[in-house]
Order: structure tokens, then sequence, then C-alpha cells
């Protein structure tokens, strides 16, 4: 018989998504991805070949699990350079984030506890945490995303968790909030003020924050800033990056985590003996992508004028989204990409028109665009995410064809 725990475990559309597209490009169809989330440029040159001579070096043995400490010194350094003071033994290194997250997650919450998860979410936050057994309490993001709001509210007011009676009171503990910045799918990028609030919370409530921060080279306007960096925060925090966007290094998996030394020795004992070591060959591959000569840069600079063409598009055609300071998303509320109800003179469809955002993704994939429904990031059936990390042609071509949408 097969696990509870394996038929609990749900199937995002985010990757069946992902696995459809694949399959129709192997089978030869033209699709126009926007709903991928990696960089489209290639891994850099000096990157690649650092990887062929760590093999021709024959370092293609196993590693420690937590990482080779060349590269752990040298993510200590490109800490530093942010105001985080990380020794090697508070880092670790994996073969990508995930495997990090589960082993934070696991590492930090028992059966039971309540875990604070910010919506739109990133899957596997919510079913890592469900798998662990815990209690999870979906905290809405996009209102505290409102240009028109703004922090009228305040970052956790919008978020239901100071409300008169917020869904974590009752039962065991609080004991973790989850939070990604730059927000997948939405943008979002938490400012002072707003982390702040965070912080205050976590530390009145004594809380672990898990801070997902995989798209933190890619904030357009200012400089990013961690919840770890704030007074009191870096002993409670597990800061989690990744190589995969940064330097375009998808394929090659790399992640690591930061926190106190504690924490960090229980997830290095979770990759002993669950995970393993990331692949040495990436590992340096990695090491080479920190002596970093400007191709981040320039990569968030290609990807903010593509951000500002898809904003100026949805703006000329009235359609509502969550504006997006980071990452490479824009979370679209899709109902007015249809063509509008010409019955209506409000320019709304009618109910019985309306259709699932799975629904709508397949509508445009069969048109030869893929994007990403809104259901793979929470109750959010209104909403499509929209990468536009694409070449511009390719960017301006399929906005052509889903403005013909009939």
């Amino acid at each position: 018989m097969i696990s509870n725990n394996a038929i609990n475990l749900s199937e995002s559309p985010l990757y069946s998504f992902f696995n459809e597209v694949k399959k129709r490009e192997a089978n030869g169809e033209r699709i126009i991805n926007l709903g991928v989330g990696l960089p489209y440029h290639d891994t850099p040159l000096d990157v690649k070949e650092a990887g062929i001579k760590a093999v021709k070096e024959g370092k293609t043995k196993y590693t420690p699990a937590s990482g080779v400490f060349e590269l752990k010194k040298a993510i200590a350094e490109k800490f530093k350079k942010e105001g985080l003071n990380y020794d090697t033994a508070e880092i670790v290194i994996s073969s990508g984030a995930k495997p990090l997250l589960a082993a934070a997650e696991w590492a930090v919450i028992d059966p039971g506890d309540k875990v604070i998860i910010s919506s739109p979410y990133y899957p596997p936050f919510v079913e890592v945490a469900k798998q662990m057994g815990a209690e999870v309490v979906l905290a809405d993001g996009l209102a505290c995303s409102s240009p028109d709001k703004g922090m009228a509210g305040g970052v956790l007011g919008d978020f239901g968790i100071t409300t008169p009676n917020p869904p974590w009171q009752g039962g065991k503990a609080l004991k973790l909030l989850i939070f990604n910045s730059p927000n997948n799918p939405i943008g979002k990028v938490y400012n002072k003020e707003e982390l702040e609030e965070i912080a205050k919370f976590a530390k009145d409530n004594d809380l672990w924050v898990i801070s997902d921060e995989c798209y933190s080279d890619f904030v357009y306007g200012g400089n990013y800033l961690s919840i770890a960096s704030l007074p009191d925060m870096k002993e409670r925090t597990i800061v989690i990056r990744s190589f995969s966007k940064s330097y375009a290094m998808t394929g090659w998996r790399v992640g690591y985590a930061a926190g106190s030394v504690d924490v960090i020795k229980k997830i290095s004992m979770y990759l002993d003996n669950f995970i393993g070591c990331a692949s040495s060959i990436s590992q340096y591959a990695a090491l080479a992508a920190l002596k970093d000569d400007g191709f981040t840069e320039k990569m968030r600079g290609e990807l903010d004028e593509n951000r500002k063409i898809l904003i100026e598009w949805l703006d000329k055609k009235g359609i509502e989204y969550v504006y997006p300071e980071g990452a490479f998303y824009v979370f679209v509320k899709y109902a007015n990409l249809r063509e509008l109800d010409p019955s209506d003179e409000h320019g709304a469809r009618s109910e019985s028109m309306r259709i699932g955002s799975v629904a709508f993704a397949m509508e445009l994939l069969e048109r030869g665009i893929a994007v990403t429904p809104g259901v793979a990031f929470g109750d959010y059936d209104d909403y499509i995410r929209i990468s536009y990390s694409v070449g511009k042609k390719k960017l301006e071509e399929a906005l052509g064809k889903i403005s013909k949408l009939s």
C-alpha cells in the first residue's frame, strides 16, 4: 500500500505545466514559454570552463554533505559585502534550494506546530510543512502589494496576522514564519519598514523565520535588504539562496543556506542522512560564478527592460496586476486578457463566460504560449503568472498573440 504521506502529496500545476510544455516542445511544437521560472540567458562561459576544469583535475568525488570549504568561504565574502557576517560554520551548501528548504523546516518544526506562510507562495513551502505534520496558516500578501493601499494597515495587518482573532491562535504554538522576497509569483520586495514589522512579530512570538532570497539579485530600484541583517534577527533567521537564478545555473543545482551554528549543524545532518552532497563539479563552477564580472547586473538590466515592456502593455490594456518590484514575474488578473463581453457596458465578463486559471493557461498553450495558472500558488484562480524572462522579441511576439485572444 502507498503511504498516506505519498497519497497526500499534491502535484502542483507549476510542475505539471512545465512538464507538459517540455513534452510538447520535444514533439516539435514551437512554444513561447512565459511560464518557466528560470533565466533565458546561458550559463557564463567562465563558469562552464570552471566545471570542465574541475572534471579534468579529478574533482569528481564526494564532498562533505555541507559543501566544499572554498565555496563556503566565497559565499561568506558575498554576504559580507551586503552587511551580513557569517562564518563558514554558519553556511551549508546543497543541490539547489529545495533540499535546504526541507532541511530547514525539518530542523525547526514538530508535528502540530503552526507555520505562517506568506501567500501567494512557492508550492514547496506548503507541501514540505504539511509533510512535516505542521498546521499551515496562509497570510495573504496580495493586499500589502496594492499600490493604492501601500502601508496603510502595515504589512502584518494586511497579512491578517495582527487582526483581533488571527487564524493562528489556539492549539499548539506558532513556531515558524516563511516568506520570500522578492516574492515568487508576485514580485513583491519587502522594504525596511515592512521587514522591521515582520521582525518585531517574530521576536515577540519567539519565531523562527525562513527567508527565501533566491531572487535577491533581481530588485529593480534600490538595493536588496535581508531580514537577517536587522537587529537580533540573524540568530532566528535561516536565509536560503541559490545560484540558479543569479548566475543562470538552474541545471547545475547549487543552493546555500545561512543561519546560526546550531541550526546549520542540524541542516547538515539532514543532508548527510537524506540527500548527500551537491555535485562536486557544480560547486567548483559556482565558485567561479561568485567572481562575477558583471554578468548578473547585465542580466538584471535586460530583465528590467522586459518588465517595463510587459507593464506598459498591461497598463494599455487596462489589465489588473500586482506591480512587480523584483524577481521576473507579473501576477496578472487574467479576465480582461480575453475578449470583453460586448453586452457589458463596463467591460466585465459575465460569470458564465469565466474559466479557471488552469483552463485559461491551457487555452494559451494551444496558441503556443505557456504561462503558469494562479492556483499553483494558492487560492488565486483569477490569476496567471507571466514570466518576462525571455528574449525581447519573443516577449513582444507573445503579447501580440495574447492581444488577439477571442
